[in-house]
């Protein structure tokens, strides 16, 4: 049984292999270098899908990459500033005195290292306080300054203490 059904884009008909499974062999008239070609465009738009596909998620990672690295950063400047605050909150309740602080840096069990400079002010009883936190061991660079978080707060003494206490290096 040889059917043809002919139109003008190709046309179909039934061959050996199609006729054991009913299928139809479609033809539409192209030459199988134009078939090639239609495969290689197809391939290049495939390859070009995957290109941008990638620079796409490169972006992505890169930026969520220095997101990371701006969260750890602010978590870590949290830490010193509750270090600083800490440590300020001693002094102003008492439980240390200025000439406590004033010993030289203390390292903490975290690993911060905390250093506290006083000015007197123009105001008898009133000094500023400095509570600088740093990093132990940190090596001080562009990209890493070695000085996390400082904390600075007038702070009221008595006059007996406050008397006591000298200029340090660093100005206001």
């Amino acid at each position: 049984m040889d059917a043809r059904i002919g139109s003008r884009t190709g046309t179909a008909d039934r061959t050996d292999a199609g006729t054991e499974f009913g299928r139809l062999a479609v033809h539409d008239g192209r030459s199988k270098r134009t078939r090639r070609a239609r495969r290689g465009v197809v391939l290049f738009e495939v390859l070009v899908s995957l290109a941008i596909f990638a620079g796409a998620a490169m972006y992505v990672l890169t930026t969520i990459q220095g997101s990371l690295q701006s969260l750890d950063r602010d978590r870590q400047m949290l830490r010193a500033m509750d270090a600083a605050r800490s440590r300020m909150s001693t002094l102003e309740s008492g439980a240390v005195t200025l000439s406590d602080l004033r010993e030289g840096s203390t390292e903490t069990a975290d690993g911060w290292t905390i250093d506290v400079r006083t000015n007197r002010t123009e105001y008898s009883g009133l000094l500023l306080v400095e509570v600088h936190v740093s990093e132990t061991g940190a090596k001080e660079d562009a990209d890493h300054p070695a000085v996390k978080a400082t904390l600075r707060q007038i702070v009221r003494m008595d006059d007996e203490e406050a008397g006591s206490t000298t200029q340090s290096e660093a100005g206001p």
